[in-house]
């Protein structure tokens, strides 16, 4: 607790937080707990939730009345639950295919599959780091967190409309970096 205490500036934003800790802390971890049947697992969820409102969040968690702070805190957890529970199922997959790996000696064409596809993703990255830090904001909240379009728009105070055309115009931002940095090549 003290590590996302220490992220906060103000007094009243240190308070509401801490707050918000010891009254949610239990349902947050109770729900994680049902999608990742692991007390660690679940735990590391809690605490990443509570280190993002810290950081990115508490201005936003400060007018919204009790209900909707819960429903915000709820909600992300159970993304982040469903991310953890995803990315523990990839990991298993991946260690699955790398013993797999080592009984078959893999094609030239699959490596040079892999290679482009590291290619790709790194070309990517480039793209999304030339956005406005608002624009990578709202693509984290609709793909990293998972959240739909409606529910960002609720969590931004915005119209669905809005954050589409802006998703909109961020994904095509991207596509034009990558075609500008294809075309230098």
């Amino acid at each position: 607790m003290l590590l996302f205490l220490s992220m906060i500036k103000t007094e009243e934003e240190r308070e509401l937080c801490e707050a918000l800790y010891f009254e949610h802390r239990s349902a947050m971890f109770a729900l994680a707990f049902l999608y990742l049947k692991n007390e660690y697992d679940s735990e590391d969820v809690v605490q990443t939730v509570f280190c993002e409102v810290a950081s990115k969040y508490i201005k936003k968690l400060e007018p919204l009345d009790k209900k909707s702070r819960e429903r915000f805190l709820l909600l992300v957890t159970k993304y982040r639950a469903l991310n953890a529970k995803e990315r523990r199922s990839k990991l298993v997959f991946i260690e699955d295919e790398a013993a797999e790996a080592e009984l078959t000696d893999p094609t030239d064409e699959d490596l040079i599959e892999r290679i482009c596809r590291l290619d790709e993703y790194e070309e990517l990255r480039r793209a999304v780091q030339r956005l406005e830090p608002e624009e990578r904001a709202l693509l984290w909240m609709r793909f990293g967190l998972e959240l739909s379009s409606a529910e960002t728009a609720q969590l931004l105070g915005e119209k669905h409309t809005t954050v589409i055309k802006r998703l909109q115009r961020a994904k095509k931002r991207i596509a034009s970096f990558m075609k500008s940095e294809e075309e230098k090549r």
